[in-house]
């Protein structure tokens, strides 16, 4: 559906945008250059591999080229926000963007973010929000910048990083708690699996106190499966960061899920994943990080292999970060995958564990 209404959504949102930046000034919209904001976001890379040269296995989705310098990331955004209205247009490219963008085609694979809000009351900070928006669920975004390790979780990986819908969310006067309820068209699409008109639901409740700690649970309902074949998918992130010292953090976080074993089933299988990481930030330059993590599909819902077997993997990996700039990063990371034998499988060489060293140089203005 959103492809066939994909023109007439740009026509909207540029119109919308002109109307605000030619507004009379007597109007409540008065535009300032400030209101419109343009920003450009690049993240190179290198993955040295112990084994898996070419490519690392389906289940990642991030930094996957191996032995060649790549592009994860390449992004370009437009930004417009008032008191009253916002709107984000954004175009990328990348070996990020071809891998989780799979399922879509032509121009809506270049899609970043393009959505337009609203906000509904004068009083408090109730939005509405529609169109293709940055995922609900988990504590990783699609930028590398802005998260505390290099490469991705495996539960970040393997869970929504956008979504397209329509997003209801509220905002306390002291910041500090976050509500929201989704309508949306799947897990990770932009347009809706073919011949599914079961619509998906989520919500979020965010928290943080005076002290830093904060916590955060979202979900998903839906399914994505034709009605003939309608498998239903409950899923739940929870996560909480607690603030051990002004420079030391720690990160918990766990993901669980259960879809249909066919249609109308009472019989469900169950995939989970807990990661714990910590970072430690010596000054605005320097800091390192370390993450611990799992991931559990007995029944391949998820993460597909090449046999019957059951998939678990596990993770550590340690990051150095170096900031000389604010829109300047650069990254090393080591980390250790032990996989499952048929998840080492999935790629070329059989081994069940993989070493992996990845450099990573961002760059935001």
């Amino acid at each position: 559906m959103l492809q066939r209404y994909a023109p007439s959504f740009f026509t909207v949102l540029f119109l919308t945008l002109s109307l605000f930046s030619h507004a009379d000034t007597t109007t409540e919209l008065t535009p300032s250059p400030s209101n419109l904001k343009l920003s450009a976001y690049a993240e190179g890379y290198y993955v040295a591999a112990r084994h898996n040269d070419g490519a690392l296995p389906d289940y990642v989705y991030s930094y996957q080229q191996t032995a060649q310098t790549n592009i994860n990331l390449a992004r370009i955004q437009a930004q417009y926000s008032h008191e009253n209205f916002r709107a984000n247009l954004g175009l990328a490219s990348g070996t990020f963007k071809r891998d989780n963008y799979a399922k879509e085609s032509g121009v809506i694979n270049n899609l970043y973010q393009a959505n337009i809000g609203i906000r509904l009351s004068n009083d408090q900070q109730w939005w509405l929000d529609m169109g293709v928006l940055p995922s609900h669920i988990g504590l990783e975004t699609a930028k590398g910048n802005e998260n505390w390790t290099l490469t991705r979780s495996m539960m970040a990986d393997n869970s929504p990083y956008f979504e397209t819908g329509a997003k209801l969310s509220f905002t306390s006067q002291d910041q500090r708690w976050k509500l929201a309820g989704l309508l949306l068209n799947g897990w990770q699409r932009i347009r809706r699996q073919a011949d599914n008109t079961t619509p998906a639901i989520g919500h979020l409740i965010s928290y943080q106190s005076p002290t830093g700690l904060s916590m955060n649970s979202s979900s998903f309902i839906g399914s994505d499966t034709p009605d003939n074949a309608r498998r239903m998918r409950y899923f739940h992130h929870f996560d909480m960061q607690i603030p051990m010292s002004e420079r030391w953090q720690i990160q918990l976080a766990w993901d669980i899920g259960a879809e249909q074993v066919e249609k109308s089933s009472s019989r469900y299988y169950v995939w989970h994943s807990p990661l714990i990481q910590t970072r430690y930030q010596w000054n605005p330059e320097w800091s390192v990080s370390a993450r611990a993590e799992a991931y559990y599909d007995p029944n391949q819902v998820i993460i597909q292999s090449n046999g019957d077997d059951r998939f678990s993997a596990k993770s550590f990996s340690t990051n150095q970060d170096y900031r000389p700039y604010p829109s300047i990063m650069y990254r090393i990371e080591l980390k250790q995958i032990d996989a499952s034998a048929n998840a080492a499988n999935q790629t070329r060489h059989p081994s069940q564990d993989n070493l992996l060293l990845t450099t990573m140089l961002a760059l935001e203005f």
